[in-house]
């Protein structure tokens, strides 16, 4: 459906995804510890989209190491794309897996 959508989008956040995850108070996740990560972000690159990508920190974590473990989940899951090979161990957050402020 991306797609569809270019034409309407300022931009497109990311954020971990884990199913159901909005429903174990796991809503918004450090990239890279959700398991659709890997899948939205294949989707996001298959649909030819190019504008602006932001990433999503609504939590209480420390705002600059949330960024920063985004950040660090998204190298780890970009080499992957297209069938790519692991880059190595999966990036541990440091900000922590706390529950999000629209977990309520």
């Amino acid at each position: 459906l991306l797609h569809v959508m270019f034409h309407s989008m300022l931009s497109l956040n990311l954020n971990g995804t884990e199913r159901g995850g909005d429903k174990a108070g796991n809503k918004i996740l450090p990239i890279a510890q959700g398991g659709l990560d890997l899948q939205l972000l294949q989707q996001i690159k298959d649909s030819g989209y190019t504008g602006p990508i932001g990433i999503l920190g609504h939590t209480d974590n420390d705002a600059e190491r949330t960024l920063q473990d985004n950040l660090e989940g998204l190298a780890w899951l970009l080499p992957q794309l297209d069938g790519g090979k692991v880059p190595g161990p999966k990036p541990v957050p440091l900000a922590g897996l706390k529950k999000t402020k629209n977990s309520g």
